[in-house]
């Protein structure tokens, strides 16, 4: 190991530092794109089960469905929202290939390449998704058993009898631990990728005891660790993108001397297509959403 970690709040500050590297924006930059992919995907084919016209639909919403969907039949809804959630496995599977690669050098192997981040993460795809389905599969085993709890309260007199007595223990103590575990859940997006990064064995077990003994152990550490995380995204990100806006800029001038105008429409009309006006667009590069 070449670089140790100090084990403290210095490790945190040169995360900006350190993700200013050409094969990680490489990296999530595919991962998102593949990201958004599958949405569309799974946004135009719930379209199409609901029995729109995609034509029709591509004309109304574009290259980036996104909250301004309509969505009403029950089948279409399931649909969209498996695309939603394989979305978002998919960007998981990027911060996964990101985390690899900073992993790989602290271990001292610093010359680890973007297709070998890409393959270990498509590697470790089952134990992600095994890990995530365990605790969603475990949260809705207790909404089953509240379910039952909750006809066996149709029972005449008994029934809620029952309700009230056992109402405080155990209930009321599951009812506790299941919304910890679903607030884990939630982070999950964000930690698990990193958990299972530095895993060795891969297994999903491991993966999920070490995401929720990260926020147990150390919630403190962690809360600042992950405040200061998306402070620094959010002004790195408008970093990124002021230069991204550049570079395009750039780009479509010094091509126009030689191509001529129509060059610059052409870039504008493709520009044209993002979705500036959408509500996730506004809240993603804005400062206090």
């Amino acid at each position: 190991m070449e670089s140790p970690p100090r084990m403290s709040f210095k490790d945190v500050l040169t995360v900006p530092a350190s993700a200013l590297s050409a094969k990680q924006i490489l990296v999530m930059s595919l991962a998102l794109v593949a990201a958004f992919l599958v949405y569309d995907l799974f946004a135009y084919l719930a379209l199409a089960v609901q029995g729109n016209d995609l034509g029709v639909s591509f004309r109304a919403y574009g290259f980036f469905p996104f909250d301004q969907v309509v969505i009403t039949s029950r089948a279409a809804r399931i649909v969209f929202w498996l695309g939603g959630a394989a979305s978002v496995l998919v960007v998981m599977l990027g911060f996964l290939a990101v985390s690899i690669i900073n992993i790989e050098a602290i271990r001292g192997n610093r010359f680890m390449s973007p297709r070998e981040a890409i393959r270990f993460a498509l590697k470790r795809l089952p134990q992600v998704l095994m890990a995530e389905l365990s605790i969603g599969l475990f949260v809705l085993f207790i909404v089953v058993l509240m379910f039952l709890l909750g006809l066996v309260s149709r029972i005449p007199v008994v029934g809620e009898w029952l309700y009230v007595i056992l109402f405080a223990l155990p209930n009321f103590v599951i009812a506790i631990l299941s919304v910890f575990i679903i607030f884990v859940f939630t982070l999950t997006v964000l930690l698990l990728p990193a958990v299972a990064a530095a895993d060795r064995r891969g297994e999903t077990f491991s993966a999920i005891l070490e995401t929720f003994s990260t926020i147990i152990l150390q919630p403190v550490r962690w809360a600042g660790y992950t405040v200061y995380s998306i402070v620094a995204a959010k002004v790195c990100g408008f970093v990124f993108a002021y230069f991204t806006f550049r570079a395009v800029q750039f780009l479509t001038w010094s091509t126009s001397l030689g191509g001529g105008e129509r060059l610059t429409r052409l870039v504008k009309s493709g520009l044209a297509h993002l979705p500036v006006n959408a509500d996730i667009v506004r809240e993603t590069f804005n400062l206090l959403p």
